[in-house]
This record gives C-alpha cells, sequence and structure tokens, in this order.
C-alpha cells in the first residue's frame, strides 16, 4: 500500500530534490513546487504522475533538458559583403585582385555586387569587380535596387535593365548562395510606397520576368525598418515564402548572434546582413557584412 504523502511534505521533498539538482518548477511548466502541472509533466512523460520531484522524475527532466541542448545548437555560417559605389576603395579601378585577396583573407565567402538599379542606372564597376572575386574563389551574386513605380510597365522595365546588366556569355563559377540574383526593396522615396497593396504586385511580376529570364529563382532583400512600415500590405503576403530571403536587421553589438534569425514574413531568413560597419583590413571605409546561413 503507497503512502499518502501531505501537501506540505510532498513540497518540501520536491523543492529539496528539485533544488539541489539545479532545476525550478518551470522546468515541468510549473510555477511552484506544489503546481498540479508538474503531475501532468510527469504523465506526459510517461512517469507516474504523484507531483513529487524525486530522483526518478529529476533524470527524466534532465534526459529531455539534454535532448533539447541538442537540438538547438548555434548555427553554423559563413559571411560575406555586399558592394557598391558607396564602397569608393573597392569601386576605385586599379587594384581589384588585390581588393579581393583582402576580403578573403578577411575571411569572407561570398561577395554580393549591386548590378543596377531603377529602370536605367547600371553599377559600370559590376563587372571588372565580378571577374576579380570570382578569380579569388569568392561565390558570386548580384542585386537590383528597385525604385518601384505605378506607371504601367515600370516592373518589367526595371526587371529588364537588371537582366541586361548580369548577363554574359562566359557561366559563372558555381556558388554557395542560396541565389545568384536579388531583387533589393527598401526604397521608400518612390511612388510606390511601402503601405501601398500595388507594392506586392510590382515584387511579383519583377521576380516572375527575371526568374523566367535568368533560369533560376531569385531571392530578395529588405530591412527590418522597412518590413516593419510594410506589414500593412508586404508584410501579410506569402508569395514570396518559397524564395530565399536576406534580411538586414542590425543588432545592438557586433558579432551578430549565432543563431539564425526566425522565420521572418512566411520565409525562412538565409542570409542576415547584421552590420554597415564591417571593416576589412587594407581597406578604407566601412562595409555592410552578412551572414549566409549553412
Amino acid at each position: 500500500m503507497g503512502v499518502d504523502l501531505d501537501s506540505a511534505f510532498k513540497i518540501t521533498y520536491s523543492e529539496q530534490h528539485g533544488v539541489a539538482a539545479g532545476l525550478a518548477p518551470k522546468d515541468f511548466g510549473a510555477t511552484s513546487w506544489g503546481d498540479p502541472a508538474i503531475a501532468k509533466w510527469q504523465a506526459a512523460h510517461g512517469l507516474h504522475a504523484d507531483g513529487l520531484v524525486g530522483p526518478v522524475t529529476i533524470a527524466k527532466v534532465q534526459a529531455v533538458k539534454k535532448a533539447q541542448q541538442v537540438l538547438v545548437q548555434p548555427a553554423t555560417y559563413v559571411t560575406g559583403v555586399d558592394i557598391s559605389g558607396w564602397n569608393t576603395d573597392v569601386d576605385d579601378p586599379g587594384d581589384d585582385d588585390a581588393d579581393m585577396a583582402k576580403i578573403v583573407a578577411a575571411g569572407h565567402k561570398f561577395v554580393v555586387i549591386k548590378a543596377s538599379q531603377g529602370e536605367t542606372y547600371r553599377y559600370k564597376s559590376m563587372p571588372r569587380l565580378r571577374d576579380a572575386a570570382e578569380a579569388a574563389g569568392l561565390s558570386v551574386g548580384f542585386y537590383h535596387y528597385a525604385n518601384p513605380s505605378a506607371e504601367p510597365g515600370d516592373a518589367e522595365r526595371e526587371a529588364d535593365n537588371f537582366i541586361r546588366a548580369v548577363t554574359r556569355s562566359a557561366p559563372l563559377v558555381k556558388s554557395i548562395l542560396p541565389a545568384t540574383y536579388w531583387l533589393d526593396i527598401e526604397d521608400p522615396d518612390t511612388q510606390l510606397t511601402d503601405d501601398s497593396p500595388g507594392l506586392v504586385s510590382w515584387c511579383d511580376r519583377f521576380l516572375t520576368l527575371c526568374d523566367s529570364r535568368v533560369g533560376e529563382q531569385l531571392g530578395w532583400y529588405t530591412g527590418n525598418w522597412y518590413w516593419d512600415r510594410a506589414t500593412k500590405w508586404l508584410g501579410r503576403t506569402r508569395k514570396f515564402a518559397h524564395r530565399p530571403f536576406w534580411l538586414a536587421a542590425y543588432p545592438r553589438t557586433i558579432p551578430a548572434p549565432t543563431t539564425p534569425p526566425p522565420s521572418f514574413g512566411g520565409g525562412v531568413v538565409k542570409i542576415c546582413q547584421y552590420s554597415s560597419k564591417g571593416t576589412i583590413p587594407g581597406l578604407r571605409g566601412h562595409f555592410d557584412v552578412n551572414r549566409l546561413y549553412t
């Protein structure tokens, strides 16, 4: 016949043994050592549900916590930089190979280079920077900075500008990037504002057309500052959830956390731009630095 322990003794016993094992009621989803949630936790884990935290229950909760720790390992990643005309040291012609060698020496594995913007602008330094980056063994990607407009055909004209900018006869080297081509959607100073329902349609038309022209799925980039303003429309759609997502989200401290950002806007973050203040030994100025989660 079992001994009927009164509740006061049960609480004292559980607290003494639980605390000695480094546990707290919250480890059982409980708020106190006398909480019925402890018995529910025991039942859910195949134990006798008496609410008493003794050696068997302690061993079980420790095993569960150990298994959870195995599942939540720090993410693995490689780092890279994105480049545009703002990076004046790299933008200057004449020493591209040396510049890319410094990027490699800093431990980076990829670069994403601005190729175009709006309907007509193309970054003139992109072709030579692309060639130098590939020669240095870096994976290379390209992005288009969007200036969305409500004018009929604007998305198609911007897509055509981007495609023409990145088209070349030589094939790209094998890349570690989840997408070679990216749409950068963050400009608030355009006719199609970030709270416009037309922005989703514009992005969808641009991405779909580029997909068909380049023969692979584009990824898309935005910043958390832009997303917060765009949640009325861009934040509600799941049209882009299947696409590789590159998010700019700057933490308060550097380096960025080793765990990847959570699912964001229905899509999983593949690349996180975690600072615009990165430095590369031997190169002047700051760089946008990114982590690609592998």
